[in-house]
């Protein structure tokens, strides 16, 4: 066997493995809890720019909706499903 072909079926195990383990995060209630915290914190549906601001925050902010657009992207969570649970956790 190709030594590419055990590295590429070593590299699906452990991308599949990882997206599971999202997907099992995003889907439990806790998770669902730290979703909606997190979609607030990281400002999902706000601008991150504002013409008060220095540079440095606007790249703080940003770094921190692209960690949460990973999770989210990696736990298979649409935009209308996070919407609704910061809906049903900001009613709790």
């Amino acid at each position: 066997m190709p030594a590419g072909d055990e590295l590429w079926r070593r590299l699906r195990r452990v991308f599949h493995r990882r997206r599971a383990a999202y997907a099992a995060f995003t889907q439990s209630p806790d998770g669902r809890v730290v979703l909606a915290d997190l979609a607030r914190f990281c400002r999902y549906r706000e601008s991150t720019y504002s013409p008060d601001d220095p540079p440095e925050a606007m790249r703080h902010l940003e770094g921190r909706r692209e960690v949460l657009l990973r999770i989210l992207s990696h736990g298979d969570i649409s935009d209308d499903e996070i919407d609704r649970i910061i809906e049903e956790e900001t009613a709790r």
